[in-house]
């Protein structure tokens, strides 16, 4: 999902010093316009969900597992994000916009839209103890099914896990003299 910059009350806030739902529900009351973003480390890489409030109602979700580059949007990604806070670590961000501007995010991702969001205290009842790495490899099997099969081969040769960036870096940095 794409989101305008916005103007920004909190970055890079730790996720193990707050409880997000009450953050939630807080934004709930104050009529909130803008977004939050959630980003945690999973069991496949990077996930990030992202949550627009309009007047305070959450009216777009979407939860994006970064190294398939693939989403799941709308109310089928609220599953995702109560597995996420489960992982209990992570950073998020919170981005104040207009009404005109949360509009304009609802017109371009139609898939993201939310007609009716559950209540917050019924979300945290959900929340499991732990974090569920089954439950994000076959989500990620349904969404990204190329993508999984390329990484599950990668893995069964232990490339899996390379950072092509760094590694290129490492050998232009000995290729400049560098050790």
């Amino acid at each position: 999902m794409n989101l305008p910059s916005g103007v920004p009350l909190q970055i890079g806030q730790d996720l193990e010093k707050y409880d997000l739902i009450e953050i939630f529900k807080g934004l709930e009351k104050e009529s909130f316009n803008g977004y939050v973003v959630l980003a945690v480390r999973g069991v496949e890489g990077v996930e990030e969900t992202a949550l627009v409030f309009l007047e305070g109602s959450v009216v777009a979700a979407s939860h994006e597992f970064l190294r398939y580059g693939k989403s799941v949007e709308g109310l089928d990604a609220i599953p995702l994000l109560v597995n996420a806070l489960a992982l209990g670590k992570g950073i998020f961000d919170i981005y104040e916009l207009s009404r005109e501007q949360v509009r304009l995010i609802l017109a371009f991702n139609e898939k993201a839209r939310i007609q009716e969001f559950p209540k917050w205290d019924e979300i945290k009842k959900l929340v499991p103890s732990k974090y569920n790495p089954s439950f994000v490899k076959e989500v990620i099997q349904k969404v990204a099914p190329e993508e999984w099969e390329k990484s599950r081969m990668l893995a069964r040769y232990g490339l899996a896990d390379i950072d092509v960036e760094a590694d290129l870096e490492s050998m232009l940095e000995k290729l400049r003299g560098g050790k």
